[in-house]
């Protein structure tokens, strides 16, 4: 709810659908609450594949790693206003594909 209130007041929001960072660097499961609020506001997803912060940020540090590569690449965006929420997981896997279609080969 306090996520819905931000995005009311006009804060732009990032949410990770897997909800945490990954020991491995690979993409985790997907959790559905940033899908809930997108479905209940009628707001698109707007998926964002990201290569490489793994190298550059490790887990549960604040330091910064130079000279290592990280890329992100913004799909199109995937509107949800004519949704029923039956139609969430289907939403959930079609982003997941379309994230991992474009990780580099060692993340995947």
């Amino acid at each position: 709810e306090k996520a819905k209130e931000h995005i009311i007041g006009g804060i732009s929001m990032v949410i990770f659908p897997e909800g945490a960072r990954t020991r491995t660097g690979k993409m985790g499961r997907f959790k559905r609450g940033a899908y809930q609020i997108a479905h209940d506001m009628k707001l698109p997803i707007v998926p964002l594949t990201l290569n490489g912060p793994f190298e550059v940020l490790k887990r549960n540090s604040l330091r910064l790693c130079p000279g290592k590569r990280m890329e992100l690449i913004i799909h199109p965006p995937i509107q949800t206003d004519n949704l029923s929420k039956d139609e969430l997981p289907e939403l959930m896997e079609q982003t997941r594909d379309i994230i991992h279609g474009a990780l580099w080969e060692k993340y995947r």
